[in-house]
């Protein structure tokens, strides 16, 4: 029975993923759910009595993957000259594999602030020690005086805003062309990282 429900359960999230991924919080309703996980809707209200819960396991869940995938790495005792690459590697893969997290992640900021703020709370970013190590470093004299708040964001955004703005780096730069642009990404890794060291070292 237990293990009906957690297959249940699984089929409902998978379900719930693709259709508030499509649509938002506010464009999906339940019975669409239902539909994409071919149950009925009263099983889909057994497992979770509203859209609100359900939205927030799946952004959960999301978020939760989004920085699980590079948590490992801020928290590694490996020095930032290592460290650095690593993230932006790793981030920089992972959106190409996985474009539509971001886009999801940034419109449902603009229509449910409260949940998504809850979540990223809980993360608790700023206990990752890459941001000891920054003021170490900084301390030390061995990098120039950078408050850690910056360079994660300048990080991030280097590695994000290509996924962001794909159409219109595809129209305007890439001919229409996915051979171009997936070619502009690998390339842009080795230009993030050397951007970043000359910013810092």
């Amino acid at each position: 029975m237990n293990e009906q429900k957690t297959e249940t359960e699984q089929q409902i999230l998978k379900a719930a993923k693709q259709v508030f991924t499509r649509k938002g919080f506010g464009g999906t309703r339940m019975q669409e759910i239902a539909n994409e996980a071919k149950i009925n809707k009263s099983l889909l209200h057994y497992y979770f009595r509203s859209k609100q819960l359900l939205f927030e396991a799946i952004f959960k869940d999301t978020l939760f993957e989004f920085v699980g995938k590079i948590k490992l790495i801020f928290n590694s005792e490996e020095e930032l000259i290592t460290k650095i690459p690593k993230i932006v590697h790793t981030y920089s893969d992972y959106l190409q594999k996985n474009p539509y997290i971001v886009i999801f992640i940034l419109r449902e900021l603009q229509a449910e602030p409260k949940i998504i703020l809850k979540i990223v709370e809980m993360i608790n970013i700023k206990s990752f020690h890459f941001f000891e190590q920054i003021n170490q470093e900084v301390e030390k004299g061995k990098m120039k005086p950078i408050k850690p708040e910056h360079l994660f964001i300048n990080i991030l955004s280097l590695t994000i805003f290509p996924v962001i703005a794909k159409p219109i780096i595809m129209a305007g730069l890439m001919q229409g062309s996915n051979e171009l642009y997936n070619q502009f990404l690998e390339e842009r890794k080795e230009i993030v990282i050397n951007f970043i060291f000359s910013a810092i070292y």
